[in-house]
């Protein structure tokens, strides 16, 4: 009965982000708008992804910061979809970098890890829905291969892009939003903070 059940959540789940993968490719925007710092909301979906953090003594570092004009649960959803992927593809007792920039008159957001080198012919086929790089895992795998599919629509609906790099022995996932003319707080010239100064390191320890 207990299988049952976990295969009827694990449909409804697959369902509901099937759907709304299809309102993003339809051309729907990101609504609720509002202007924010991405590391104010970065620090706060750490939270969420905090039991997986725990479970393999990962560290967060958050670097950076920028502000930009998004819909917070779309980027909440997003940025928990990266973070997850990275602590399930990251050695025990790694850290895991997320990186806040500005680029191009857009909002940058990267996830780091180190872990095993990625092919360049899967790279850009990453964000495809159900697209696995190991198809023998896609049955046991308990997450159904939609997870970076939906961070791609979050920024389509934001009017940006994902993009994925390999390279060192380091992993990177990453977003891009559009934002108002506003500068990172790293490059303010007003005497603030730099982007090197604006770091907080987040070490998840497992409960005693």
């Amino acid at each position: 009965m207990g299988s049952n059940l976990e295969e009827l959540e694990r449909m409804t789940s697959i369902v509901n982000d099937m759907l709304f993968l299809s309102h993003a490719h339809a051309g729907e925007h990101a609504s609720q708008l509002k202007q924010v710092s991405l590391r104010e909301e970065t620090l706060k979906t750490a939270e969420y992804v905090e039991p997986s953090f725990t479970e393999k003594q990962l560290s967060l570092d958050v670097e950076g910061d920028v502000t930009a004009l998004i819909d917070r649960r779309l980027f909440h959803r997003s940025l928990a979809n990266l973070l997850e992927n990275s602590a399930r593809h990251s050695p025990s007792n790694s850290t895991i970098t997320v990186r806040l920039s500005e680029r191009d008159n857009q909002a940058c957001v990267e996830v780091s890890n180190p872990g095993d080198p990625i092919a360049p012919e899967h790279l850009h086929r990453l964000f495809e829905r159900f697209y696995r790089i190991d198809t023998s895992r896609a049955r046991s795998d308990a997450h159904h291969g939609l997870g970076l599919s939906i961070v791609r629509a979050v920024a389509i609906m934001h009017r940006g892009d994902a993009f994925a790099r390999s390279e060192g022995g380091i992993n990177t996932f990453g977003l891009t939003f559009a934002m108002q003319a506003n500068k990172t707080a790293g490059n303010s010239p007003s005497g603030t903070e730099s982007g090197a100064a604006l770091t907080d390191k987040i070490v998840r320890e497992a409960s005693a």
